[in-house]
């Protein structure tokens, strides 16, 4: 009889290994060929179900022109899959006593100012984490410049309100720049420093770093790329750490599939406790409605019947289960990290090429293998790059705008000098060797080119290639970005 137990046990664990195996093989072809359809160099996926790892690989290249293969300690920017670990260590603190997410953000930052008293007067904590509280995001301080944090956010005081408090979803980076600086003003810390000590540290993940400036010393890490007219471009690293409470963690294969471990342990890691489940639960739980709009058609094929945001993560549902994540995207390196918490399956995949799209439909493909035992579903052909829509719009637009015959009214030494602006500083106009350059805080530079009457088309160099706007120049002021700058005398 116990022969015959044994020798049944045997059976089953050879057939749920084959099985398991067959599943992975399974995933792997869904990450091989969208690797091909999506042009992608590098890129690095790993999925953690029930108490084991049961999918983790590398794949391409971290460096096209140098031939060099990503590795398992090979470092990808996290983008805004960054924020869950912001929303990790502000609970830490809340745990210890040191604050409440009711708090007022006022009582625990006293630089913090908002456009509108009302809203400066009333946010909470956690409204930090929700993209609820009515002020614009306002990207183009860290774009447009690379100055200090500190200067930033006073800069952001400006930033106009879009919606009443807690009446609406307006996405926002900002705000949790601000919720890394209350991490300082409370543990006393800055907020990379103190998920270093309190995240990284305890989970093992010795070769993630929160401050981009470390990434360039460690070497190893992933040259991001942008796809067009059929070649990879390389494009800069993004070292912008004023904003880096907001979307500028860096980790690899092997920190990663530990902090899978620690999701599907709802706060748990190994044995040690980093957040008690109760805490977990009220960052994974839904605190606001997102009604963005639908951006292609991945989220209508997936069927969900809510879109909400927690703290730090997006939820919906999906098959009839809860799903979190949070996706990253930053100038090109895409990541998406997520996890079904009653299936305890969790999931990542960072990668080196801009709107790839392939990372989202990743996650819904591991879900329907692992959880569902189901590979009839193909959400690759609906994860879509949401920016070609627009970008072939503008491609049309700006044949339509141009007419180099429509001659500008104002001569060229009358564009040329400063102008400011009380949010986003100063724009310099100057001519180099015949050609016409706008600088914005002696950071970011577009080339100009005239293209009708007196508005010119701008052209982005060293930094976020790709970049276009119009530059529109009137008697005294300088119309970009739907802002105005006035020029100042010499």
């Amino acid at each position: 009889m116990r022969t015959s137990s044994f020798f049944l046990f045997f059976l089953i664990s050879i057939v749920f290994s084959i099985h398991g195996q067959d599943l992975s093989s399974q995933f792997e072809e869904s990450v091989l060929a969208g690797m091909r359809q999506r042009q992608v160099p590098g890129m690095i996926t790993a999925v953690y179900y029930q108490d084991s790892l049961v999918y983790s690989e590398v794949h391409g290249l971290k460096n096209i022109e140098n031939q060099l293969l990503v590795d398992r300690n090979t470092v990808f920017n996290l983008g805004s899959a960054t924020k869950p670990f912001i929303g990790i260590a502000m609970a830490m603190l809340v745990e210890q006593g040191k604050l409440d997410w009711d708090d007022k953000v006022k009582d625990h930052y006293a630089d913090f100012k908002l456009s509108d008293a009302c809203i400066t007067e009333d946010a909470r904590i956690k409204d930090l984490f929700l993209h609820n509280l009515g002020i614009a995001s306002n990207d183009l301080l860290w774009t447009l410049d690379s100055t200090s944090t500190e200067e930033m956010l006073s800069r952001y005081s400006h930033s106009e309100k879009v919606h009443p408090i807690r009446a609406g979803f307006e996405y926002n980076n900002m705000l949790y720049v601000i919720a890394g600086e209350v991490i300082e003003a409370v543990s006393g810390k800055h907020w990379s420093e103190f998920v270093a000590e309190s995240i990284f540290k305890p989970l093992e993940m010795d070769h993630s770093f929160a401050r981009a400036v470390d990434v360039l010393p460690y070497g190893n890490y992933a040259t991001p790329y942008l796809y067009q007219n059929d070649q990879w471009i390389p494009h800069p690293l993004n070292l912008a750490d004023q904003m880096g409470a907001s979307g500028n963690i860096w980790s690899c294969m092997e920190d990663m599939e530990h902090f899978l471990e620690f999701l599907v342990g709802e706060g748990t890691y190994r044995g040690k406790q980093l957040i008690t489940s109760e805490s977990f639960h009220y960052l994974t739980q839904s605190h606001t409605i997102e009604n963005a709009p639908e951006m292609d058609p991945l989220y209508a094929g997936l069927q969900s019947n809510f879109r909400n945001y927690g703290i730090g993560w997006f939820l919906h549902d999906y098959r009839g289960e809860k799903v979190v994540y949070h996706p990253g995207s930053i100038e090109g390196l895409n990541a998406q990290v997520g996890f079904a918490p009653s299936k305890k399956l969790a999931f990542f995949t960072l990668c080196n090429r801009d709107w790839a799209e392939l990372w989202r439909s990743l996650f819904y493909k591991a879900i329907d293998l692992w959880a569902f035992q189901d590979n009839s579903r193909d959400h690759s052909q609906l994860a879509i790059n949401p920016a070609k829509q627009f970008i072939q719009e503008w491609e049309d637009q700006k044949a339509k705008d141009r007419n180099p015959a429509n001659s500008p009214s104002l001569e060229k030494k009358e564009l040329m000098g400063s102008y400011l602006h009380p949010m986003y500083g100063e724009a310099v106009v100057q001519e180099e060797n015949e050609r016409l350059f706008v600088r914005f805080n002696q950071y970011l530079s577009f080339e100009l080119e005239h293209w009708y009457g007196d508005s010119y088309l701008g052209k982005t160099q060293e930094k976020f290639i790709g970049w276009e706007e119009y530059f529109e120049f009137k008697s005294g002021s300088l119309e970009v970005f739907g802002e105005t700058f006035f020029k100042q005398e010499p």
